[in-house]
């Protein structure tokens, strides 16, 4: 686990969703160290919170990786955030799909459905 050197409020959801994922008999550790990592970006701006703002900046800190990497960064950070959700309602929760991702699904329109 990671040794707090200054609080934020995402140290004790971090710590409940690992020792969760763990009680169900996985190790976590890749999804560990992404977490510290966004929680280390986060303790930079004491008393902030993660909002869609400080994620998007979160993720801008990553050019160099390949695409695959930063949405399985961005995989966890949602699943913790959705578990999050379950205990505090208002906070975060990254939607799963940019809207490059939603332009590129094909949706059949009424007219050709018909043919």
């Amino acid at each position: 686990m990671f040794t707090t050197i200054s609080s934020t409020p995402l140290d004790q959801p971090i710590v409940a969703w690992l020792s969760h994922q763990r009680a169900l008999g996985r190790r976590y550790y890749p999804e560990e160290r992404v977490l510290v990592s966004l929680r280390e970006f986060i303790s930079r701006t004491p008393g902030q919170d993660l909002d869609r703002a400080s994620f998007d900046r979160w993720c801008a800190t990553f050019p160099h990786l390949a695409s695959n990497t930063l949405r399985y960064r961005q995989r966890v950070v949602r699943m913790f955030c959705l578990y999050r959700r379950r205990k505090e309602p208002g906070c975060l929760s990254p939607i799963p799909c940019t809207s490059h991702a939603l332009s590129l699904i094909d949706v059949p329109s009424s007219s050709s459905l018909g043919k």
